[in-house]
């Protein structure tokens, strides 16, 4: 067996993270910091453990229920409903919990069981996303570093009435503490918005225009996937725009207008579901 290109691969693998491993270890830790508290939930449980852990965050049930709603019937409506639960256009769209149900679902995993993966894996690579773009701004570990524990901890600690809630550890604290722990949003959509904000520094630096095929598709994504996420994208690309054009960077202005654009129109049936439902008779 020729081992070479194993080698070759894990060298290109590997070479980025080479004098970052203090940041690959702080990721390790933040999401065992967030998923952490579950599995001592579930250890100390023993075989009372029934596989529903703890649904301490805000909205996190109903997020959970709509990727149950895929495991049983393929598709979301509202997942508080048990008629009528598709009557009618809806506001919110599911693509993020389609998105993160799927694999579950393929692999017989219970959705308490995927989330528990995803309250691990997707704030981890969340925290080194923030770090390396920190880091490509600043060239420095220590900001860079600081950067991504700020975007976790930063609404506990650095807002003077979270912080009330802190020290007084009451029930506010506890369901709005480490909001990245929350399955589905905001883990996918922060996950995705860092990954937009490389897309954006690469093309400002010069870089292939293909990283607007990257932007046109996270951006339709996000149509499908949460209010939010879209709106706030598409604010930054109307500042982007301007910015770039008045700068005399053009070819990106026309560039980014375009990927916006095509997202835009790919976009259409959620946002005429939006529309639908705000006209709604009932």
């Amino acid at each position: 067996m020729n081992e070479q290109p194993l080698k070759s691969f894990s060298t290109r693998l590997l070479t980025p993270l080479r004098g970052h491993i203090l940041a690959v270890v702080f990721a390790f830790v933040t999401g065992a910091v967030i998923v952490g508290p579950q599995i001592a939930f579930i250890v100390n449980e023993g075989e009372h453990y029934q596989g529903v852990y703890m649904l301490a965050i805000s909205d996190e049930a109903h997020y959970l229920a709509s990727m149950k709603q895929l495991y049983d019937d393929g598709k979301i409506g509202n997942p508080y409903l048990y008629e009528y639960k598709y009557y009618g256009p809806q506001f919110w769209s599911s693509g993020g919990e389609t998105l993160l149900a799927a694999p579950g679902k393929w692999l017989g995993i219970s959705v308490p069981t995927i989330n528990l993966v995803y309250k691990f894996l997707l704030p981890a690579l969340e925290f080194l996303l923030v770090y390396a773009l920190v880091f490509r701004l600043s060239r420095s570990r220590s900001w860079s570093m600081a950067g991504a524990l700020m975007v976790f901890m930063g609404l506990a600690y650095l807002d003077g009435e979270n912080f009330r809630h802190l020290i007084y550890a009451d029930e506010y604290f506890r369901t709005h503490f480490l909001f990245a722990g929350r399955p589905v949003q905001p883990q996918l959509s922060q996950l995705l918005f860092f990954l937009y904000l490389h897309g954006l520094l690469n093309i400002h630096e010069g870089k292939s225009y293909r990283w607007f095929f990257l932007l046109a598709i996270i951006l339709a994504f996000s149509f499908y996937s949460y209010f939010f996420s879209f709106t706030f994208i598409l604010a930054l690309n109307a500042v982007f725009v301007v910015m770039w054009y008045l700068s005399g960077k053009r070819r990106s202005a026309w560039g980014l207008g375009l990927a916006t654009l095509a997202a835009i129109v790919a976009g259409i049936p959620p946002l005429w579901e939006i529309y639908a439902a705000i006209h709604f008779p009932d």
